[in-house]
């Protein structure tokens, strides 16, 4: 099986191969991901769900956009087929506890876990589900981890649009311990991944309160208002509420309080500017890259402390891309997460 990995990695006999480079412990084993996993591909036949197959209430049909940054798969944003259409699919099924992994477009090698008792999937993406003795858990991390990530864009064979087949992630190289370690390391992780979706909860709680004080201080401006009714303005202290005019004033958007402005956003702001993507086929723009680079998908988070995907500073020089200051705002212009 060594062997079988080393003629994948290595250029030549005097290449250092990265089977040399990644020692593994005693009773591990190199294989392919194609004898850890099978997988399947969504019907691409007659039967592929046309528009008219789409209902509100019905069998999910899971596409690239329904993966959320933290391996999960978004129920809210969920498309639907009919009952009909599902059953008349030949491929593509899910099942509880499947991989589904991306196949095509910006987002290629994106990875989730499905938590679904059935549904399908689109042609762009594929199905991985694990061997006897391979733990699904444990190919899933495999998969999101810097090793499984740094394969895909090494087996990117699209030219304008990024693009991996089967066979080609077939052929990803992967450690495997004994399933017992297998078991234990996706349960570690697993923990972690817990604590981190326990963490985004609260800073979600939090935001929303941040919110509901927002459009309470300077969209309803209740401050203002309390003082007008001669009220103590509730939930803040003497200093704040001092801030705050006790009579409206009239401007472009309406009565603002006293004192202030109707502006526009570049009024605000030092600079505003679009950010870029270096070409996706370009490897050296990607690989070994320590750039934090960030994609529309990840601002759903509304704090952002790491990125998915990293760029070279061949591909910040030679792209679009820009260097963006710490507590910065940044804002999605196109696809699902635009606004």
């Amino acid at each position: 099986m060594a062997g079988d990995w080393k003629q994948l990695t290595e250029g030549s006999e005097n290449d250092t191969s990265l089977y040399d480079l990644f020692r593994i412990p005693l009773g591990w084993t190199w294989s392919v991901l194609g004898e850890a996993a099978a997988f399947i591909n969504g019907d691409r036949s007659a039967n592929y769900p046309k528009q008219a197959d789409f209902v509100s209430n019905g069998v999910a049909f899971v596409n690239t956009g329904h993966i959320e940054p933290d391996g999960k798969l978004s129920h809210d944003r969920m498309d639907y087929i009919s009952r009909e259409c599902f059953e008349r699919l030949r491929s593509g099924r899910l099942a509880k506890g499947d991989i589904v992994y991306c196949l095509r477009g910006s987002t290629i090698g994106k990875t989730a876990r499905v938590d679904l008792v059935e549904g399908s999937v689109a042609s762009s993406l594929v199905i991985i589900r694990a061997k006897p003795n391979v733990f699904q858990g444990y190919l899933y991390y495999f998969l999101v981890g810097p090793l499984g990530q740094s394969f895909v864009r090494q087996h990117d064979n699209g030219s304008a649009q990024p693009n991996l087949s089967v066979s080609a992630i077939s052929r990803y190289p992967i450690p495997l311990p004994p399933l017992a370690e297998q078991k234990a390391i996706a349960s570690v992780l697993g923990a972690l991944d817990d604590k981190i979706e326990l963490n985004r909860r609260m800073n979600a709680t939090l935001e929303g309160m941040a919110r509901a004080l927002f459009q309470s201080w300077f969209v309803d401006f209740d401050p203002v208002r309390a003082k007008l009714d001669g009220r103590k303005p509730e939930g803040m202290d003497k200093a704040t509420a001092a801030l705050f005019p006790d009579e409206f004033q009239e401007s472009s958007l309406g009565p603002v309080p006293k004192g202030w402005a109707a502006g526009k956003i570049q009024d605000c702001c030092m600079q505003i500017q679009n950010g870029g993507t270096p070409r996706r086929n370009e490897p050296r723009f990607w690989d070994g890259g320590n750039i934090p680079w960030l994609a529309s998908g990840e601002v759903r988070q509304s704090i952002i402390t790491a990125t998915e995907s990293f760029i070279t500073e061949e591909g910040l020089a030679e792209s679009s891309a820009k260097w963006v200051p710490a507590f910065s705002t940044v804002v999605a212009l196109y696809g699902a997460t635009a606004g």
